[in-house]
């Protein structure tokens, strides 16, 4: 049996199921890689819950824009991601992006519109169905702002990786 899977133009067959698919779509104007891992043994309802979830993928995606926000002008990881990449790093790219952006935005929405899903991977056999990866351009940065939500985008866990 095959089957289609929302933003993935293979046909994926079911009885000799790949440990990994990938596939590039745009997403509110840019490129997201989004990816299957399959390698362990998935739920039988692994395809109905990504497709249930893809479904509400811009919900998602902006409740945690909004949750990134909320944290932003806190002590902590977000506070910390932000200040690296615009004040303790020596990242002229950074900086010249910010001086490019929307200047009718505060300082702070200025910041946030510059940091974008990049990547957006699923484990069906775990509890953190959905990993997020959130950066500012990859060609000045390798920092990573990941967010790990469940099969209803609740977020579980936030971390900041290279």
């Amino acid at each position: 049996m095959s089957k289609k899977l929302p933003f993935f133009e293979e046909i994926i067959d079911w009885d000799d199921l790949e440990d990994y698919y990938e596939t590039e779509v745009d997403f509110q104007g840019h490129e997201v890689s989004i990816d299957l891992n399959l390698d362990d043994e998935p739920e039988k309802t692994w395809a109905e819950d990504y497709a249930a979830f893809m479904n509400n993928m811009e919900q998602y995606h902006d409740s945690i824009r909004k949750m990134i926000k909320g944290y932003y002008n806190e002590d902590g990881l977000v506070k910390e991601f932000f200040t690296f990449h615009f004040e303790e790093a020596d990242n002229e790219d950074a900086r010249a992006e910010l001086a490019a952006s929307d200047k009718t935005l505060s300082d702070e929405d200025q910041k946030l519109s510059l940091l974008k899903l990049r990547r957006l991977g699923f484990y069906f056999a775990e509890d953190n169905f959905a990993t997020w990866d959130f950066m500012f351009n990859p060609d000045y940065t390798d920092q990573i702002l990941v967010v790990i939500t469940d099969k209803k985008g609740e977020v579980l866990d936030m971390t900041w990786e290279s």
